[in-house]
């Protein structure tokens, strides 16, 4: 696949340490007006808008997604919980499955739209095990609030415009499997979050693609997050169903692999008390 100005390698991820991870990405085109920019941007997401439901989209203020996450490096699936709630709270939940033997391995990631927070057994890598308390936070929260944007990328992006992330069209894909759609970069403020890929033809996004986090991957790289079967929920917009985590192999004994969430159901409004999303007692 390549991207107008430069070439864009997919990568992915598989485990805590490296879902929750991002920063770094190719700056807009460069000389581009920003009159243009504008109106290019707020003509695509309209179409987006349009194309996922209009009014039955904008009606979205919380959602719960249920199902399950295929994992085959943690040797069985999990179930999953996911919980947002207009602008930027977000929670996920995997643990096993009850009365099923599988992974016994328990992940619960949050974002309040300040902190971000992590409990469950899994791990962080890099600074997430800082013993300096602030460093360890700071990391903490970058990565949550990466997994935020990983996943509302797909499910409701016109969101992150509420929550501070700035869009900006750069082109369409020139060739590969994904030629012809749109690419937006992604910036929290100065920060690079990554690419998203807006399908030609369904204007639905696609596929969104993250740098590595310095912490987590010194030498670099990308992994890509891919968003598939869009289906209608209650009130009519449409929602991706799966989401694929794709991670290349960093090493001859670490070849590459993939993480699936399969969506089983989505209940759009529910009522979600804030304390949901804050950070759980320390005990």
């Amino acid at each position: 696949m390549r991207l107008p100005f430069a070439s864009v390698p997919l990568a992915g991820l598989v485990v805590l340490s490296t879902w929750l991870v991002g920063c770094g990405a190719p700056t807009p085109t460069p000389g581009q007006a920003p009159e243009t920019t504008a109106h290019a941007s707020t003509g695509v997401l309209d179409a987006y808008r349009q194309a996922a439901g209009g009014a039955a989209l904008d009606a979205i203020t919380s959602l719960r997604a249920t199902g399950i996450s295929v994992d085959p490096a943690l040797g069985g699936n999990r179930q999953l919980i996911i919980e947002v709630a207009r602008p930027h709270l977000y929670r996920h939940r995997e643990s096993p499955v009850e009365g099923i033997a599988g992974p016994q391995v328990r992940t619960v990631v949050g974002y309040d739209g300040t902190l971000g927070w992590r409990a469950g057994n899994t791990i962080l890598a890099g600074d997430g095990l800082s013993t300096d308390p602030d460093v360890r936070q700071a990391a903490v929260t970058a990565a949550a609030r990466q997994n935020y944007l990983n996943t509302l990328a797909g499910m409701l992006p016109l969101w992150l415009l509420d929550s501070g992330i700035t869009l900006t069209p750069i082109g369409p894909v020139q060739d590969g499997e994904d030629r012809g759609a749109l690419v937006f970069t992604l910036h929290d403020a100065d920060t690079p979050m990554g690419r998203l890929l807006l399908d030609a033809d369904t204007h639905l996004p696609r596929r969104l693609i993250v740098p590595y986090h310095r912490h987590i991957r010194p030498e670099g790289g990308e992994y890509a997050v891919t968003f598939h079967d869009y289906k209608a929920v209650s009130g009519g917009a449409l929602l991706p169903h799966r989401i694929t985590r794709e991670q290349p192999g960093a090493t001859a004994d670490s070849p590459a692999s993939s993480v699936q969430w399969v969506i089983r159901t989505y209940e759009v409004n529910p009522e979600l008390d804030a304390t949901l999303f804050a950070p759980p007692a320390r005990r």
